[in-house]
Order: structure tokens, then sequence, then C-alpha cells
């Protein structure tokens, strides 16, 4: 089990990963509030590269949208902070068109055709491509809990490159939200227009968080089973906890399992579970004193309403994390009860017993992950 005190919380952003960040040199926020955002895009004289036969537009400071059988041309994708629950109308106004000299053939993404070994690439006709015809779109992703607009500007919304817009005028509207903040998250500035506001879901429930204003140690547990931790173990590693008093202390935890991939909008909360703390009778938590808990590893066994087992494993972590605070209201604690021999048979001689010498199962620690069984 490893037990880390006050320490940073990285947070990763996997949609960083696969989502460009846009280069904001040439856009200029006009103004960002709680009914919409204004932003400016500056669109600088483009230059025409060659690909497989056909040409292409390319900008400086812009990306390239290449889509299967699409026309290849710069696009660029903003991400706008916006409200809970809400989908932004969009506005686009090209500003001061420029006309161009070109007469070359547009170059198109290729497309896959055929199965397997015979799979080959081609290029589809130009009358079988449908172009939207707008400088912009939008729609709505979340990241990192957040909801936010992606807008996607086109300097060049049609097959023809014969004409661009010096600038490109985008304006999102929305019923007003209050509750809008400058964003703090670094992560969430370096991907979102610089200057934007946001409406973070959880900023309304951060001060009735059980962590508001108290100190907090993580836990994390490889496998399931009863766990404790000494005053002595927790101070070693840097948890200033000896000393506070024991009622205070408090075990949270999340659910354990792993986020479902195509529902980016579940969420799962911490909750508090009971645990045992023994001292010695001061009312104070010693460096000799004892905290006992349960803790679920994020691979166990669970059984479903249908009264059937499911195996849970988690693809990204190998630990469970458990989050100890103190300091404030007093815990949950383990009920106690009578325990005393009351004439039942023993455990050998049970139905349950012969059954598994029936089958002849050997469970073997870490190893067996088929019945379930738990030999003890």
């Amino acid at each position: 089990m490893n037990l880390t005190g006050r320490t940073n919380l990285f947070l990763l952003l996997t949609a960083m990963i696969a989502i460009n960040i846009p280069i904001t040199e040439n856009v200029e926020l006009i103004y960002s509030a709680s009914d919409g955002c204004e932003f400016v895009v500056n669109i600088p004289p483009p230059v025409f590269r060659e690909y497989s036969g056909g040409w292409y537009p390319h900008i400086s400071g812009m990306g390239i949208s290449i889509i299967a059988g699409d026309y290849i041309r710069p696009a660029e994708t903003f991400y706008i902070p916006i409200p809970p629950d809400v989908v932004p109308e969009i506005t686009c106004i090209p500003e001061n068109m420029f006309e161009l000299s070109f007469s070359g053939i547009p170059a198109i993404a290729p497309v896959q055709a055929g199965s397997g070994l015979e799979t080959i690439w081609t290029s589809p006709e130009p009358a079988q491509i449908e172009i939207p015809g707008v400088y912009a779109d939008v729609s709505v992703i979340t990241i990192a809990g957040m909801p936010v607009a992606a807008v996607t500007v086109f300097p060049f919304p049609m097959d023809e490159f014969n004409e661009y817009p010096e600038k490109i005028r985008v304006v999102l509207e929305w019923d007003e939200v209050p509750g809008a903040i400058e964003t703090a998250n670094r992560n969430i500035n370096n991907l979102c227009l610089p200057g934007t506001v946001s409406w973070h879901r959880n900023q309304p429930e951060s001060r009735s968080s059980s962590f508001w204003g108290k100190p907090w140690a993580r836990l994390s547990i490889p496998t399931s089973g009863i766990y404790a931790v000494t005053g002595a173990m927790l101070d070693s590693a840097g948890i200033d906890i000896t000393g506070v008093s024991t009622s205070s202390l408090r075990m949270f935890a999340g659910p354990g399992l792993q986020f479902t991939l195509l529902d980016p909008g579940e969420e799962h909360y911490l909750q508090e579970l009971a645990i045992e703390v023994t001292d010695d009778g001061d009312g104070t938590f010693g460096e000799t004193d004892t905290l006992k808990f349960y803790g679920m590893g994020l691979r166990r066994f669970v059984i479903n309403d249908s009264l059937s087992v499911t195996r849970l494993h988690h693809r990204y972590s190998e630990n469970n994390v458990y989050w100890l605070t103190w300091g404030g209201t007093s815990g949950i604690r383990v009920d106690t009860v009578n325990a005393e021999p009351d004439g039942s048979p023993a455990w050998g001689g049970s139905l349950m017993h012969y059954e598994w010498q029936e089958q002849e199962y050997q469970w073997i620690p870490r190893r067996e992950t088929t019945t379930g069984w738990i030999w003890s």
C-alpha cells in the first residue's frame, strides 16, 4: 500500500493527445461572457502546394483538413468553454474578400476501397463530394469534465479556391448563464482560447467538499482485503496526523470502476466508508494507534442483481485509491456484532466443503480467476 501526503495532483488530459491545440497568434478574442463569445481569425495570404496531381491552399499558422474523400483545405479548430447543457448558436462572417488566380485541380484526400490484402487507395471524382459551404461549424465535446465548444474555421468553404477572406468573425451565442469565472486550470488554458471564461461544474459544490479546508492523505492499494495503517506509518510518509482527534478520521473512496469510454459525461462520486480506529483511550491518534479499513482492488469479483458473478478489471490502473481526511466532523465507524459460538456446525462439515472436494478445485492465490472461490 502506497501512502502519499499533500502532493500535487497531475491531471492527465488524454484528449489533448488526439486534439490539435490551435495556434492563437492569428486569433483575436473580442469578448467572452456569460451569454456568448466572439473572436476574429486573421487569414494570412495562402500558398498552394501539390499533392497527387492536385493542389491545395496552405495558410501559415493553420492546420490542414485531410478527411477521406474530401477536398484538402486549411482548417483550424478553436475550443471555447461553455455552460453545462448548452448548445451554442454560431454565426460566422467573412470580411474583406481577396481574389486568387487559381486554375489548378483541387487535391482530394484518398479513400480506401476493398478489404484485406486487396485494399487500395482511390480518389473520388469531384462531383461526388458534398461541401457544406460554411466558414465555420461547431460541435460540443467534454474535456476534463468541462463542456467545450469546438469551433472549426474553414477559410475556403467551397471547392473553388478563387477567393479567401482577410478575417473570419465567429460569434457564439446562448442564453445567459450565471457563474462564469476566469479559467484557472492551466491545462484548459493551454487548450482553449486565452482569456475565455468557464463554468466548471464542480465549482458550486467545491466549498461543501469533504476535503474543503482540511488535510488529506492518499492511500493506494493493489488488491481487495483488510488494511491497517498506524500513526507511525502515516508519519513516515510525511503525513502530519499524529495528535489529531480519532473521531474526526474519515475515509472516502470512489466505486473503483473504469469510466465508460463511450459516455464522456459519466461521473464517479466519493462515498464515505466505515473504518475501525484503535487508540489507547486518550481520544487522539498516536504513532502506535491503528486505523483499519476494507479496501477493494480494481480487479475483483462482484455479484450482479441476477446473482451471477462478474470479474472486474481496470484497463489503465493497477491500484485503487482511498482518501483519508481529518479535523472535521466525526467519521463512520464499523459496527460490532456478537461473534460468540452459537452451536452451528463447524465449517469443515458443511455442504460447501464437500462440494469443493468433489469438484477437486485447487485455488492458487492470484492465479485462479475462473470460479471466484476463496480459500481461507
